[in-house]
């Protein structure tokens, strides 16, 4: 491995050799990431020899020294010394980048803690390696206790943003829904060195989204190796589910191989109690549905470094997934004020989902020098295809249960989604002076087409509709970027960003003989700023714009029919909304951290179920209905003090005022509400460890919806088998059956009531077996057009 030189950037200005000044700087790996605890000696000059020790953060500080030359050296165990004649003649700063000793990596272990969570300029990291967290698991249970992210029922979330985006090692992963619970699963929470929560996204990421990126980063080791997982997992809510998984990493001079392969198969129950109260009548419905899923993926990644600044790669995913649900209901239907039925609708019906996803990379990376200075280049390829369809039928009975001649229903929907994507990313980082700069351009083109047969029949012979349709819509998006970064003084670091967007969307129903059209420009600008006010005190704020834009599926025009009284339509016309995020950082040590922030939303996307009062008929659908004003305070504190607990607990209040702009919704909802969490890690012995925790989440309103307050109670054990070969655990879940709220809304003076619940209680029996060099070390590359396959789906 080819040694290279520190480097390091000296702003000289001669004022009076004989003046005191600063000599202030950082040290960094190749990669940008500090240096803890490295020695710094000054001598010469008019000193003999001084020497500091950098920070956890790889910050040092020499305050009060002569002006004049010296001699500078820098020395870390696991590092190459760094020796070099300095010239500081007015306050100075300096950046070093150290190259790790290739012959000690296997020998030499860090013993110096970092802190649990750092807090950077775009992002608060959690140190799971220096945590009880690293006991857990699986990735899943590990992001259940990270700091500012919220996990409820296997949803991830972050804190006031809602879902998010995934990356391993700095890469965009390309799963969702149940594909990417499977693949956090497969990733052994001892595995993972940080996670990453970036609340506000960069310029170079997409703007699209307002729900944030978590950035999961693994153990690395510069070593050859191969490693093989196998885990299996057995869950019994209602029904069981039972999956299996198999890893291998290999790496080898300058090749890394990865793949993977995962299996699920099982069943979940869903019960949904709709109650609509119109001016003449109430309708109470009960629906029992049991949903079935079998799904696969498969992936494989490879690198090769053709030398040591020029590297290529290529990154394959694949995802089968063919569920399916049957369900029956039956709905009460009775007079305004009365409890007596009048008459009853029973109804049952069949959906099956068969469908897969590709994605397909290729990318390179070039260092321009050894300053980290580089180019990469992305091409991206994604591909869907979705086959959905439903067959309904209900008959209607009187309160003795006779058969009204004439009403049984018959319905069916066939639909077929394919998806097309193609991307290419262009991203260069480079120093100008002082200054780290960053930016680059993209450009993506996607098509979705959308072919839907829909058909219904009442008595049989009385044909109410037979539709063919086909939804075709176009996108392409160009974008350019940069943004740029300094250190004002050695306290304070800034960086500026924006990034400008040019969309054109065609849309073109071939039945409606209709032609939407919709193209806009928007910029998105970013700002952070941190101030360090000592080693235990940081400060820090950031602004940035973003964009949330509809799905694909949403566009299309035509209508689907779910049962007799209730069907779902999408919405052509539909616009992006916008928000705009301000956020306030305050961090204490390693165990507290305040969070404020604001956001400021417009022209929101919900979806609304209309119902007609004289017809009786639910149309489901979505419209730019409302704009939102958000502020909230999120507290952290962790507790560790004692050495066999860890405490993580989390309070958000927040306030919430939605301005509706649909006539037929209340035109304003507002209040304050708040939610905790406190999970605690328990180290009972060497090979055992234990976890009880407990999240709340009071009242609040969700778009139109207003949501009552909802808890969840969870436990577990952790055995390590085998010198640690082998992992047991036991988890159970929402042992209460409270995690799941009720929702309420007033449409059109038409009350609705929901009150469902969907498989949440469960218990989990998960094995695992690592063999071979159980080191890992693999590169996932970001995928660019991450964002569009969310929107496909």
């Amino acid at each position: 491995m080819r040694i290279l030189p520190a480097i390091f950037v000296c702003v000289l200005s001669v004022l009076n050799a004989s003046a005191q000044i600063s000599l202030n700087g950082k040290i960094t790996d190749e990669d940008g990431q500090p240096i803890a605890f490295a020695t710094i000696t000054l001598s010469g000059g008019n000193i003999k020899s001084v020497a500091v020790l950098a920070d956890s953060l790889g910050v040092f500080r020499f305050q009060h020294i002569i002006a004049g030359q010296y001699q500078a050296q820098f020395s870390h165990i696991n590092y190459i010394q760094q020796q070099f004649l300095l010239s500081a003649f007015h306050d100075t700063i300096v950046k070093v980048i150290m190259r790790p000793k290739a012959s000690q990596l296997k020998e030499v272990k860090v013993t110096g803690n970092k802190p649990l969570f750092e807090r950077k300029i775009d992002r608060f990291v959690f140190n799971v390696e220096n945590s009880l967290a690293a006991e857990r698991g699986d990735a899943l249970d590990v992001l259940s206790v990270t700091p500012a992210v919220s996990v409820q029922n296997e949803s991830v979330g972050i804190a006031g943003k809602g879902g998010v985006s995934f990356m391993i090692n700095g890469k965009m992963v390309q799963f969702s829904g149940t594909d990417l619970v499977s693949y956090l699963r497969a990733i052994p929470s001892d595995a993972i060195e940080k996670i990453e929560v970036i609340t506000s996204p960069p310029a170079q990421y997409s703007a699209e989204g307002n729900s944030g990126i978590i950035n999961i980063v693994l153990k690395k080791n510069r070593s050859d190796f191969w490693s093989s997982t196998l885990r299996s997992s057995y869950s019994q809510s209602t029904y069981p589910t039972g999956t299996a998984g198999v890893n291998f990493d290999y790496k080898k001079q300058q090749l890394s191989l990865s793949a993977g392969a995962n299996y699920t198969n099982g069943s979940n129950a869903a019960i949904e109690r709709p109650l609509v109260e119109y001016t003449d009548q109430t309708w109470y419905g009960y629906s029992s549905r049991r949903d079935y899923s079998e799904n696969y993926n498969a992936r494989l990644l490879a690198d090769y470094d053709i030398s040591s600044r020029w590297n290529i790669g290529t990154q394959v995913f694949y995802s089968r997934s063919m569920p399916h649900s049957v369900d029956n209901s039956i709905t009460n239907i009775t007079s305004a004020g009365s409890t007596r039925i009048d008459s009853m609708l029973f109804g049952s019906g069949r959906s099956t989902r068969d469908g897969y996803n590709l994605s397909v990379n290729a990318n390179t990376t070039y260092k321009l020098d050894s300053n980290g200075a580089r180019l990469m280049l992305d091409f991206d390829y994604y591909s869907s295809e979705r086959d959905n369809d439903r067959i309904f039928t209900s008959n209607s009975y009187d309160s003795a249960y006779h058969f009204f001649r004439g009403s049984n229903w018959y319905s069916s929907n066939l639909g077929q989604n394919t998806f097309d994507n193609y991307s290419i990313n262009l991203d260069i980082a480079h120093r100008i002076g002082s200054l780290n700069v960053n930016y680059g351009a993209r450009y993506l083109a996607s098509r979705s087409v959308n072919n839907l047969n829909s058909y219904a029949s009442l008595a049989d012979t009385n044909i109410l509709f037979r539709n063919n349709d086909q939804f075709v819509f176009d996108e392409s998006t160009g974008a350019v970027f940069a943004s740029a970064d300094k250190s004002l003084t050695e306290k304070i670091e800034a960086r500026i960003g924006l990034r400008a967007e040019l969309t054109h969307t065609k849309g073109v129903s071939n039945t409606l003989q209709e032609t939407y059209r919709n193209d806009y420009f928007n910029l998105f600008p970013t700002f952070y700023i941190s101030y360090r006010h000592d080693d235990n005190n940081t400060f820090s704020f950031n602004y940035g714009r973003r964009i949330e834009r509809p799905s694909y599926q949403s566009l299309n025009p035509f209508a689907r029919y779910i049962n007799r009284n209730y069907y779902s339509v999408g919405n052509p016309f539909l616009l992006p909304s916008f928000v705009n995020n301000l956020e306030f950082n305050y961090d204490h040590k390693d165990f507290l951290g305040v969070s404020s922030y604001l956001s400021f939303s417009s022209n929101v996307a919900a979806q609304i179920a209309i119902p007609d009062a004289i017809t009786k008929l639910v149309v489901d659908t979505m419209q730019n209905s409302y704009d939102a004003f958000n502020a909230g305070v999120n507290i952290f504190y962790i507790f560790k003090k004692i050495k066999w607990l860890e405490s993580i607990n989390q309070l958000t209040v927040f306030y919430q005022n939605i301005d509706q702009k649909v006539a037929f919704l209340p035109q304003k909802e507002n209040g304050v509400a708040f939610s905790f969490n406190m999970d605690n890690t328990i180290k009972i012995s060497r090979n055992l460890s234990a976890q009880a925790g407990i999240w709340y989440a009071a009242p609040q309103f969700m778009g139109i919806y207003k949501q009552s307050d909802r808890y969840n109670l969870t436990g577990g054990l952790r055995w390590k088998l085998w010198k640690s070969k082998a992992s047991l655990s036991l988890t159970v879940n929402d042992m209460l059956k409270r995690s799941q709220a009720r929702l309420s809304s007033t449409v059109g003076g038409v009350i609705q009531h929901y009150n469902n619940y969907y498989d949440s209680r469960y218990f989990r029996v998960a094995f695992q077996y690592k063999f071979g060099n159980q080191k890992i070390n693999t590169k996932q590359r970001d995928f660019r057009n991450e964002d569009e396959k969310q929107r496909s789906r």
